[in-house]
């Protein structure tokens, strides 16, 4: 399905841009005013996050083309559902002061990496709009 394609690489550029973007603020400054604005507002950030879980977790159901297959989707799906989770992980972050096992390993193992996973998710979602066919793109 087109349009499940295009929310995803709508959202992987953006969603990745959002979640790497304290390390994309100094060479582009306008992320830094959209992390600001987003920050603030947490029905944006949950509404990003749950509709990159949502989509990613669509994108594994529907392929992209009628011929196509479970494998060209996958990059894609993965990095949305991951990024969805970590934006919600870092909101929730900010305003909570629960300490947990589950939030220790979040902290350890995935949210200490945002940086990457932003910008893998982001490059995930631009090769995926140039190559839409190509196997794990």
């Amino acid at each position: 399905m087109f349009q499940i394609f295009l929310l995803t690489v709508l959202l992987n550029i953006f969603g990745g841009a959002l979640l790497a973007a304290d390390f994309l603020k100094e060479k582009m400054p306008a992320i830094g005013k959209i992390q600001v604005f987003m920050g603030e507002n947490k029905a944006y950030i949950t509404i990003l996050s749950l509709a990159m879980v949502a989509t990613g977790i669509l994108k594994l159901i529907f392929p992209s083309t009628i011929n196509g297959s479970f494998v060209q989707d996958l990059i894609p799906a993965l990095f949305g559902i991951i990024t969805g989770i970590c934006l919600f992980y870092g909101y929730y972050k900010k305003v909570s002061d629960v300490d947990s096992d589950t939030t220790s390993f979040m902290d350890k193992y995935i949210y200490a990496y945002r940086d990457v996973i932003g910008i893998v998710t982001a490059l995930s979602g631009i090769a995926h709009y140039i190559l839409p066919r190509f196997i794990l793109l």
